[in-house]
């Protein structure tokens, strides 16, 4: 994201999106028991058995 030089505020919102939807959408996160970010907020992991897991 940041090594890329965005021309138009097109492309900036297009870079955007797309790092959000990864960040969001694919990279594990440690935090989360290596679930991402989605995932938990749209129960595929409840928060219950996540804690459980970390505790």
């Amino acid at each position: 994201m940041f090594l890329h030089d965005y021309r138009t505020l097109g492309e900036l919102r297009r870079g955007l999106k797309e790092f959000i939807d990864f960040f969001n959408g694919k990279r594990l996160h440690q935090g989360l028991v290596y679930q991402t970010p989605d995932a938990v907020y749209y129960g595929a992991f409840p928060i219950k058995e996540m804690e459980q897991r970390v505790a």
